[in-house]
């Protein structure tokens, strides 16, 4: 089997396994911020800036440094978790990682807010999520061979992630086995 084929297979298997979930469209939530300084910045506020876009690392504080347990990196100018990866069940395209590694951040932003008593607005996780679509997408390219599969692929992993933020009702990700 090619792996054009396996991508397409893995695709629709993880679209019957989403299906019936109500999933936003991929589409941008908000507008980048630019954000500046060292100043104190709760997770949430890090969080949003980096779901809408923002880019660097500038807006991360010493203290969400500390209470992240590591310092955020950057690829394509998004911050990330240098350790993140697609922790998917089925193949990803290798161009995801950086999205991938982007929303293990905003990920691990969420649970440093549960963890300090932030309350997290229910619109945040799913920003994260349209986030990492997006930028799933936009690695893909335009036109070419393999492209409309790549997008597919992008639609699939928003469509799990955003299954799985609403059957979390929207809080802090909780690590969990499937089947839960």
């Amino acid at each position: 089997m090619t792996r054009s084929r396996r991508i397409l297979a893995s695709a629709s298997l993880a679209a019957v396994l989403v299906a019936g979930a109500v999933v936003p469209p991929i589409g941008s939530a908000a507008e980048p911020r630019t954000v500046t300084g060292t100043g104190t910045v709760g997770a949430i506020d890090a969080a949003d800036t980096l779901a809408a876009g923002g880019t660097g690392t500038a807006y991360f504080s010493e203290d969400l440094v500390a209470e992240l347990g590591y310092r955020p990196g950057t690829q394509d100018g998004h911050a990330t978790n240098p350790a993140g990866d697609c922790s998917s069940p089925v193949p990803l395209p290798e161009s995801f990682e950086p999205a991938c590694m982007t929303h293990d951040l905003g990920y691990d932003l969420l649970r440093v807010a549960d963890r300090t008593g932030e309350a997290i607005p229910e619109h945040t996780r799913r920003d994260l999520d349209r986030q990492m679509a997006e930028q799933m997408r936009d690695s893909c390219g335009e036109g070419g061979p393999g492209t409309a599969g790549c997008w597919a692929m992008a639609r699939v992993a928003h469509a799990a992630v955003a299954a799985n933020t609403l059957r979390q009702n929207n809080g802090a990700p909780v690590e969990e086995w499937f089947p839960w």
